[in-house]
């Protein structure tokens, strides 16, 4: 059934940022890919996600991501979620304040012939600066 297979690649992505595996991460987003929520400064495409895994790794190094809940239906895959980690290295600007936080998250990916091809995501930005002890939210 393709909505269970598009399931399984949603869950896929979350798979390869607890692996660290850039290569298998840019493999499973199209040449294509579309992100309609881009962090601040970043591109809106394949490369710009990549980048912002990238800048939560390096701030998180030790984040784990897990899926809690997952719905599809036809090609759309939401994937609500929660990240784990200890902030050890700086996060757009914020230095490194050595606490472990918990962060909820919802993606929206749309997939085609196994690939992800554009996505919205959000995550508890205001829960995660709470946590860390700092103001008001990173996206501008």
């Amino acid at each position: 059934m393709a909505v269970d297979k598009n399931k399984q690649i949603a869950r896929r992505e979350m798979d390869l940022f607890n692996a660290r595996d850039l290569d298998g991460y840019k493999d499973l987003f199209a040449p294509d890919y579309v992100d309609r929520t881009p962090r601040a400064g970043l591109t809106p495409d394949r490369e710009g996600t990549l980048q912002a895994m990238i800048g939560y790794l390096e701030a998180f190094p030790d984040m784990q991501a897990t899926v809690d809940e997952q719905i599809a239906e036809g090609d759309l895959v939401v994937t609500r979620g929660t990240m784990r980690g200890t902030h050890s290295g700086a996060l757009e600007g914020i230095p490194a304040t050595g606490k472990t936080v918990s962060v909820t998250g919802v993606e929206i990916f749309r997939i085609r012939d196994g690939k992800i091809v554009e996505g919205w995501h959000w995550e508890d930005e205001a829960g995660l600066l709470r946590q860390l002890g700092v103001g008001e939210g990173m996206r501008e």
